[in-house]
């Protein structure tokens, strides 16, 4: 996500907080431990890519 929207994780966090349609998290093991990564299904970032190329306002 990160390379793909050209931002840092610290703002995609903000993005998934204040945006309602932003694709959601997906997290794979213990949170808060070393075990834990953060991921997005490919369908709802495709989807949210679509939407903003459209050049719908994605926080409506």
């Amino acid at each position: 996500m990160q390379k793909l929207l050209g931002a840092s994780r610290a703002t995609i966090g903000r993005w998934h907080r204040e945006i309602p349609n932003f694709p959601r998290k997906i997290k794979n093991g213990t949170p808060r431990t070393e075990n834990c990564s953060t991921r997005f299904l490919v369908s709802e970032v495709e989807a949210y890519l679509e939407v903003l190329e459209a050049g719908v306002d994605a926080a409506a």
